[in-house]
């Protein structure tokens, strides 16, 4: 079903950071003003997010920095959002 990934993924972000500040850990989220509307089962998306995000919680130092980004990228006339 059609989902703002932007919006799904600050706030899958902003669930992870009392666990960053715990370890001093700088989350960052980077994404457009613009809702950016994809095709994506969510549920699927969500245990993708928090996985990869645990992963980086699990193993960056303290005071380290994670940085999450959703962007558009053109590629030969194709739309990439990553």
């Amino acid at each position: 079903r059609p989902e703002n990934i932007v919006e799904v993924t600050r706030q899958l972000t902003m669930a992870f950071e009392s666990l960053a500040g715990v370890n001093d850990i700088e989350l960052k989220f980077v994404g457009p003003k613009e809702p950016l509307t994809v095709y994506l089962d969510r549920e699927h998306y969500e245990k993708i997010i928090s996985n990869l995000l645990s992963n980086a919680l699990k193993f960056t130092p303290e005071e380290g920095k994670i940085e999450v980004e959703v962007s558009v990228a053109e590629r030969e006339g194709e739309t990439v959002k990553r």
